[in-house]
């Protein structure tokens, strides 16, 4: 299903295509005015649906509606503002019309407009595009216990019977998850049509989290990326999971450099034992491979973004509760592992515009300089710049963690005394280890 989207204002328009994308499976094309919607129209008179504001600088959502009424393309068309088609006369004759989007009434106004897509579908003999099937899949403790109320029914598999455990609306406490982890409950189940629920809490989550000012920016950094990754983890990828995916390493870059913010980043990531250690770990290593990055020769914004992103989703594939932080660091547990790399690469495919460098950096992030490590066992000299800089920064924070467990002091002479055990002569890693000595990275730690 193809939408067309029309919107003035960016920030309102990634605001819809989430909440559109949380509802229907679609692809959905973004236009900032309404000529430049009449041009799209000209060249591509194949939309599904067309979702578009009124008030707009350069032709107005009235011109777009009456473009299709005078030359006969029947696309159903949304009103999308905070005035009423009434008060237009443009909108006299309703034939195009799907229904109104009152703003800021987003999330509601989708809602009718998904049911009254469906009688339009219905009525012309389409399929109706919403996916309702009535199978369950799997929403873990970790992505259940971000909810403070419920957006779904949730289930238990007991005996072979779904046992309804919560109802929608009902809150999840802290003590409710340390009442199933200490049953050993892993997982709940949700039926598949409300996984879009999840999805939609997921982007209200990640907005409410950037926007609360009192939140310091670690703490925004960290539970951003737990509730993004356990969404992805356990209902795979979408569209307007994709986009907080990118927004929340848009965030991390943007705050990188604010020095009395990344000090508490820096402390959150390597001194809050009740983080999760997968999420601590990840951004750990976005920290430290930007760090080392800026100063070398390869630095750039795009290249900050592909380490970030590759770090954000190198392990987007590996349960929380699977990997302790010492089982990963040690790597115990090795053929459990192995074929993370690939699986996480699968994911990203679903994502657009993911430059090829992070392929890349997540497929070779287990190799090793002296060719020993895994899935291809190429040495330095065949691994990228930047996959060298995320793998050296994969060892730095292993060995932060384990000055962290001896009770040791983190500074760059410990850090040092860690990795000497690894050999780093081979193909870009000695400009990499003499950029590490240089970037100032633990002050603070």
């Amino acid at each position: 299903m193809k939408v067309l989207l029309v919107d003035d204002d960016a920030d309102v328009r990634e605001i819809i295509a989430f909440t559109i994308e949380s509802q229907l499976s679609c692809e959905i094309n973004e236009i900032d005015c309404g000529n430049a919607a009449i041009e799209e129209i000209k060249l591509n008179p194949n939309y599904d649906l067309i979702v578009c504001d009124y008030n707009m600088p350069d032709g107005n959502g009235g011109e777009v509606y009456n473009y299709l009424i005078d030359n006969n393309i029947d696309i159903p068309y949304v009103f999308c503002s905070s005035d009423f088609s009434q008060d237009h006369p443009e909108f006299n004759d309703k034939s195009r019309m799907l229904c109104e989007i009152t703003k800021p009434r987003i999330f509601e106004g989708i809602e009718t407009m998904v049911e009254a897509l469906k009688v339009y579908n219905l009525r012309n003999n389409q399929e109706s595009t919403p996916v309702n099937e009535e199978d369950y899949c799997t929403a873990s403790l970790d992505l259940v216990a971000h909810c403070k109320q419920l957006p779904c029914d949730i289930y238990l598999l007991v005996s072979g019977k779904y046992l309804k455990t919560f109802k929608a609306g009902d809150e999840f406490s802290s003590e409710d998850k340390e009442k199933f982890e200490s049953k050993n409950v892993e997982n709940f189940l949700v039926k598949r049509e409300d996984s879009k629920k999840f999805v939609q809490y997921v982007v209200e989550k990640v907005i409410s989290i950037l926007e609360d000012t009192s939140l310091k920016v670690g703490e925004k950094v960290l539970s951003v990326h737990d509730v993004i990754m356990d969404t992805i983890r356990e209902l795979g990828m979408s569209e307007s999971v994709a986009r907080a995916a990118k927004s929340s390493v848009d965030f991390t870059l943007k705050y990188f450099d604010q020095n009395d913010e990344t000090k508490n980043l820096r402390h959150m990531i390597f001194g809050d034992p009740e983080r999760s250690y997968l999420t601590r770990h990840s951004v750990g290593i976005s920290y430290i491979s930007v760090g080392i990055l800026k100063q070398t020769s390869w630095d750039s914004p795009e290249n900050r973004n592909k380490l970030v992103m590759s770090a954000f989703m190198h392990d987007i594939s590996v349960k929380k509760r699977k990997f302790t932080e010492s089982k990963f660091s040690e790597k115990n547990d090795l053929e459990e592992i192995k074929d993370h790399p690939k699986i996480a690469i699968d994911v990203l495919k679903s994502m657009k515009e993911i430059p090829e460098d992070v392929f890349k950096i997540i497929s070779d992030h287990h190799e090793r300089p002296d060719g020993s490590g895994f899935p291809r066992a190429i040495s330095g000299d065949q691994i990228s710049p930047l996959a060298s800089i995320f793998i050296f920064s994969h060892d730095i924070v292993d060995a932060m963690y384990e000055l962290i467990k001896m009770d040791e002091v983190i500074s760059l002479e410990s850090v040092k005394k860690i990795i000497s055990k690894f050999e780093y002569s081979q193909g870009k890693f000695p400009r990499i280890f003499k950029a590490f000595e240089k970037a100032e990275l633990f002050q603070g730690v």
